[in-house]
């Protein structure tokens, strides 16, 4: 059966994990195809890896420059590492566009209504995993028609990438020092006025 469907992917904090392991980093949008003649394909954005160190050496020169304006001007102030990575990682995006007929291995999450392909991507078996929200049943058994390659029920969850959490336990940290600060100067004040 021919047809359109609306993929979900991950997102920029995180993907999805095909058993113990993880699928290939595609965001939204993305879109799955099923043709007349048997292709299936998947049309999504791609983030390539390597954007976290990028910003991490964007970030230290930033902070160098930072320091020798602010020798000079007496103050400045420039983004952080948080910032950079989510700026090279929007520019670095690219959209590809995968074939998935000739998968070796198709997982099937019906409970969550999600599928995970076991392809060919850049010379490398990779793992291919997004969310189908739609006529999920019926795209089910279009894939089980078309593709030759077992199709196995199992468990495609999400996962939390290593710098999610950075990033959450800072932003956490972030916050209580504002509100920590807050309270100093809200309480400095108080025994000023006396």
């Amino acid at each position: 059966m021919a047809g359109k469907w609306k993929a979900r992917m991950g997102n920029l904090w995180g993907g999805f994990r095909v058993g113990s392991n993880k699928a290939l980093p595609l965001v939204n949008p993305g879109e799955f195809k099923i043709s007349d003649n048997g292709t299936i394909e998947l049309s999504a954005r791609y983030d390539p890896p390597g954007s976290g160190w990028r910003a991490l050496v964007v970030a230290i020169v930033t902070g160098i420059l930072v320091t020798i304006v602010a020798q000079a001007t007496g103050f400045c102030a420039g983004p952080g590492w948080l910032l950079w990575c989510i700026l090279i990682i929007l520019i670095r995006r690219q959209w590809v566009s995968l074939n998935l007929e000739n998968s070796e291995s198709v997982v099937v999450d019906s409970a969550n209504h999600r599928l995970g392909f076991l392809t060919d991507f850049q010379g490398e078996k990779r793992w291919v995993a997004f969310e189908i929200k739609e006529n999920f049943d019926l795209l089910v058994q279009s894939i089980t028609a078309v593709v030759p390659a077992p199709v196995a029920e199992g468990k495609i969850a999400r996962r939390l990438r290593a710098a999610t959490v950075a990033v959450l336990v800072t932003l956490a940290i972030l916050v209580v020092m504002i509100l920590l600060s807050i309270l100093v100067v809200m309480r400095y004040r108080s025994t000023f006025r006396r």
